[in-house]
């Protein structure tokens, strides 16, 4: 048996696969999802999508957001590993750093977003992109 816990966050979803376990939720500041001693893997955002193995090993953890009141509420797979993450957003939500993509929802009303990942937790897309309310 086994557990994790990380200080300044909250799990709202997981999900068990192949690939391992999958956590989703909202996190303020930083988090540090790695529990080895040595780990410098904190991380930032709202938003979280964490992976550990079956034995609860660490593999891999990604944050999005900003300061708004974003979070993580569902995650599922598919026959792929692909990981499906949704979730809510009142802010501007940073998907994908590395690609620049920024969604700027309606100022009045969280939206609902819709995004895939690779099984190795590399971004896939905004599954599907549309306009924001108005």
């Amino acid at each position: 048996m086994w557990g994790r816990t990380w200080s300044n966050s909250i799990g709202l979803d997981l999900v068990a696969g192949s690939g391992g376990i999958f956590v989703t939720g909202s996190c303020i500041g930083m988090v540090d999802f790695d529990p080895s001693p040595d780990s410098a893997d904190n991380i930032g955002g709202t938003v979280f999508l964490t992976n550990y193995n079956a034995s609860g090993d660490y593999v891999w953890a990604n944050a999005w957001g900003l300061s708004s009141p974003d979070m993580g509420s569902g995650v599922v797979l598919d026959g792929s590993g692909n990981i499906y993450l949704a979730g809510l957003t009142t802010g501007t939500l940073t998907y994908d750093p590395d690609e620049g993509f920024h969604h700027s929802p309606h100022a009045v009303h969280p939206d609902a977003f819709l995004a895939r990942f690779l099984p190795d937790g590399s971004w896939g897309e905004l599954v599907p992109e549309s306009e924001p309310e108005k």
